[in-house]
C-alpha cells in the first residue's frame, strides 16, 4: 500500500514538473541548492560547538591536579574528536562541490530557457 502511495506522489510531482518552464525549473534547482547550503551550515556550526565544548572540558579538567588520574586519556579523546570533526568536514567539502554543480545546472537550465525565448 505504501509503495502505491509513493508512486502516486512521484507521478503527481512529475506531472507538475512537466508544466514548469525552464526559467522556473532552473530557479527551483538553485533554490534547492541554497536550502542544502543552509543545512550544511547547521552541520558546521554543530561541529564547531562540539570542538568548543571539548576544549572547554579539556582546560577545565587540566587545572585540577587529580585530573590526570580521572581522565588519563584526555588527549586521546580529543584526537578522536578531531578525527571525527575532520571526517565530517571532508564530507561537507564534497557536498559543497555538488552544491556548486547543482547551482551551475540550475543556471544552465535557466540560460537554455533564455536562449529558447530569444530564438523564437
Amino acid at each position: 500500500m505504501v509503495d502505491k502511495e509513493i508512486f502516486s506522489k512521484m507521478n503527481t510531482t512529475m506531472d507538475m514538473a512537466r508544466g514548469l518552464n525552464n526559467q522556473t525549473l532552473g530557479g527551483l534547482v538553485i533554490l534547492s541548492a541554497v536550502f542544502t547550503e543552509f543545512c550544511l551550515s547547521d552541520i558546521i556550526c554543530a561541529e564547531s560547538n562540539k570542538v568548543n565544548s571539548a576544549v572547554r572540558w579539556y582546560y577545565s579538567n587540566s587545572a585540577d591536579s587529580d585530573s590526570s588520574l580521572q581522565y588519563p586519556n584526555r588527549l586521546e579523546q580529543l584526537a578522536r574528536l578531531d578525527d571525527s570533526v575532520g571526517n565530517v568536514l571532508d564530507k561537507v567539502c564534497c557536498l559543497e562541490g555538488q552544491i556548486n554543480r547543482k547551482i551551475e545546472q540550475g543556471r544552465a537550465i535557466r540560460n537554455d530557457s533564455n536562449n529558447t525565448n530569444t530564438q523564437n
